[in-house]
């Protein structure tokens, strides 16, 4: 999560990139936040997948209406693998009698 944190270090938070949630499940991260644009958003996709050296898929894009977005911007759902989790999972299943 200490990488989800620090992703406005390349700008995104001051271009107005907002991560709402962030759910990890059996070797899986999915990740729903909101930008002022599709191209914000996807900049920031990018430069997290290079820093976890693993790509997010864009599962979800939506054009968010004028009352919550001060008159645009867009709601995403990004999804991706951590093999880390995988293998942390798998260990734990291999340990029990």
């Amino acid at each position: 999560m200490v990488a989800v944190a620090k992703l406005g270090d390349g700008g995104s938070q001051g271009q107005g990139l907002r991560l709402q949630r962030l759910q990890v499940e059996a070797g899986r991260v999915e990740i729903q936040g909101q930008a002022p644009s599709a191209q914000v958003m996807s900049d920031a996709a990018q430069r997290l997948s290079d820093r976890w050296g693993q790509p997010l898929h864009l599962l979800r894009l939506e054009a968010l209406p004028a009352s919550e977005a001060a008159s645009k911007g867009v709601s995403f759902v990004w999804q991706g693998t951590w093999p880390g989790l995988t293998e942390a999972v798998v260990q734990t299943h291999k340990a029990r009698p």
